[in-house]
């Protein structure tokens, strides 16, 4: 019985690990898209990337009720092993992570520039727009 236990966990972490190579390389094409300004494409990215998430969480129940029913050394060093992958590549997804959000920060940084241009710009036309406008003076007599 451990050993198909051991098994089952076996292709349960290669399918994790499937799974988060499929993250992985998510967040890589979503900060080159990031990078490249197609938000909408990045969106579509982002949704995906949340559902593959979403499908490693749900791996994560079962996992633990796997663990520690086997006695076997060989299974024992082929789950550790695996788990090291999987290891490996949650480090890459932080590190993509990471890239992601320094590129967001700096798309930010850039459309807040942008913004602070157009403001200036919108106030130095309004301000000599009103230099053009015609303007009346109204008297008012105290005696009336």
């Amino acid at each position: 019985m451990s050993e198909q236990i051991a098994d089952d966990l076996l292709k349960l972490l290669e399918i994790k690990k499937e799974l988060l190579i499929k993250m992985l390389a998510s967040f890589r094409r979503s900060a080159k898209l990031l990078d490249n300004g197609d938000m909408e494409a990045f969106d579509r990215e982002m949704e995906d990337c949340g559902k593959l998430a979403a499908m490693v969480d749900e791996l994560a129940a079962p996992e633990e009720n796997m663990n520690g029913h086997f006695s076997d050394a060989r299974q024992k060093d082929a789950i550790i092993k695996a788990n090291r992958e999987i290891l490996y590549v949650l480090g890459q997804i932080e590190q993509a992570q990471k890239a992601c959000n320094e590129t967001a920060r700096r798309k930010l940084q850039d459309f807040g520039r942008q913004i602070k241009t157009v403001r200036r710009t919108k106030k130095g036309i309004d301000g000599y727009s009103n230099q053009m406008k015609r303007r009346e003076a109204f008297f008012i007599d105290a005696k009336k």
